[in-house]
């Protein structure tokens, strides 16, 4: 938004000594009370009134006053427009990509590659069965069905699994052979197999169901005029066997709504309950919605003003769904279809450069700067450099006018990479603690911004940053990159031969 100056407000001639009548006196009380702000917009939108406490004091104006009152009015600065939120699918050979845009800025990029038989994905029920019992690791591996076993540790594991008779509850009653309801909560990456929870959750699209808690928890984005009101709604309201997570989503909406939501949960709850009930051999009893579904199921909002789709059935299928989780919405009116042959929808919206950044180390900053990315096996680096900033009035000024663009810019790096696990962060050195603690909220803030749960922590003595975030699949970058045959990946190869 641009900034207002305020002009600064005229002195009133000096009072007279001689005594006010009692109409003078009230039109002076009215004229003092008004605050500051609204008295000068009074004088720059009507210029006789800005002369009547003149008139109440009989005193004539001044020929300075007169060549100030007829000064023509500058014109207000218009607002700047608010930016388009869009949502856009697309298929790019055997994947289907799903991204929000703010106007051509890329804020949430997904890919998923299109699966003919079951490869194991984040959210799928299956009705498992144990293969390895651990108790040094208190864990056991599942067999799923697929190319790998999952791993399932103890502390996973719901109460029907505890044993009771046993004074140490931590050993749980699972042995090889025992089928066990499990949904998998991270998909494989590289050499290890999937990771289970008996904890099972369904998400819906106001609320999550918990069948086998009974805690109330609510969105952190959630007001808490908002969050007493839903506490008071399922204390109420519903009788509910379980537990429930209020989402985003969920902000305003009716108690009928909600009901909604939940009724068609436990009916996907009870149709899972059957299914793993009617067989013992493993395999998959639930699938997760598709990545379009999805993407819209999590992140539809009215902040979206417009959905873009680059196919006929795409369409066809996105306003279908709109119309079950979001019917008044008008989907007909909301769905966009890209017909341009000459230019791909990237290039139509100018994201093709934020696509692109996506698989190179080296970010460059508006400021002139640039961060380093480097992904590795065990955590992320993720380095700041100055570059050719040297906008600021101070070398200070400079370092944190860099440090917290990166800082807003990491936060979204790390969204649309979705890079997960142990993030240490080397920004440039400051001098002052009040700066380390400006760049330090500014990367907190754009941090709650995230759907995936992280945590952060201040400076250390050495000037890092330590984060962690939440690991649900290999990153953006393991998943649509191989591996250099002539460097193994490291990017570099040696100078001399030695035979």
């Amino acid at each position: 938004m641009p900034s207002f100056k305020k002009r600064p407000s005229q002195k009133p001639p000096r009072r007279s000594p001689r005594r006010q009548s009692t109409k003078a006196k009230q039109a002076s009380t009215k004229s003092q009370s008004t605050p500051i702000g609204s008295n000068a917009h009074q004088e720059r939108s009507n210029g006789h009134k800005g002369a009547h406490h003149h008139h109440a004091q009989k005193s004539q104006p001044s020929s300075q006053d007169l060549k100030k009152s007829s000064t023509p009015k500058a014109a207000a600065p218009k607002p700047k427009d608010l930016p388009v939120h869009r949502l856009i699918f697309a298929n790019e050979a055997d994947y289907s990509i799903a991204v929000i845009a703010e106007d051509h800025h890329l804020t949430d990029f997904w890919i998923a590659k299109e699966q003919t038989y079951d490869h194991g994905t984040s959210g799928n029920i299956y009705r498992g069965v144990v293969s390895r019992v651990l108790p040094s690791l208190n864990a056991a591996f599942v067999n799923l069905g697929l190319e790998k076993d999952g791993f399932l540790s103890f502390a996973d594991l719901g109460p029907e699994y505890r044993n009771p008779s046993k004074s140490d509850r931590s050993n749980p009653l699972l042995k090889v052979g025992d089928k066990v309801l499990v949904q998998m909560a991270k998909e494989a990456i590289a050499d290890k197999g999937p990771s289970l929870t008996a904890k099972i959750s369904l998400p819906g699209r106001f609320v999550v169901y918990m069948p086998h808690a009974d805690a109330i928890r609510m969105s952190r984005m959630l007001s808490e005029g908002e969050k007493k009101r839903f506490r008071e709604l399922v204390r109420k309201g519903f009788s509910l066997k379980g537990g429930l997570i209020f989402r985003t989503a969920s902000k305003g909406r009716s108690k009928s709504d909600i009901q909604h939501d939940l009724n068609y949960l436990t009916r996907i709850w009870k149709r899972i309950q059957n299914e793993f009930d009617d067989g013992d051999s493993p395999r998959r009893i639930h699938q997760e919605l598709t990545l379009f579904e999805r993407v819209l199921r999590d992140q539809f909002t009215s902040d979206i003003q417009e959905i873009v789709v680059d196919h006929p059935r795409l369409k066809h299928r996105i306003s279908s769904f709109l119309k079950i989780i979001a019917p008044r919405s008008k989907p007909d009116e909301l769905i966009q279809f890209h017909t341009d042959a000459a230019h791909s929808v990237w290039q139509k919206y100018n994201l093709v450069r934020d696509i692109d950044q996506l698989f190179t180390n080296r970010i460059r900053l508006d400021c002139g700067g640039f961060i380093i990315i480097e992904e590795m096996e065990t955590l992320t680096a993720i380095d700041v450099n100055t570059g050719k900033n040297v906008a600021g009035k101070t070398q200070e000024q400079t370092i944190v006018d860099t440090n917290i663009e990166a800082a807003m810019e990491i936060s979204r790096q790390l969204r649309l990479r979705q890079i997960g696990g142990i993030i240490i962060i080397d920004f440039i050195d400051m001098r002052l603690k009040r700066n380390q603690e400006r760049v330090f909220k500014t990367l907190e803030r754009e941090l709650q911004k995230d759907r995936t749960p992280s945590d952060i922590q201040q400076f250390t003595d050495l000037g890092l940053i330590q984060l962690t975030r939440q690991r649900s699949g290999e990153s953006l970058t393991k998943r649509l990159t191989y591996t250099c045959p002539h460097c193994n990946g490291s990017g570099r190869r040696p100078s001399i031969l030695l035979s």
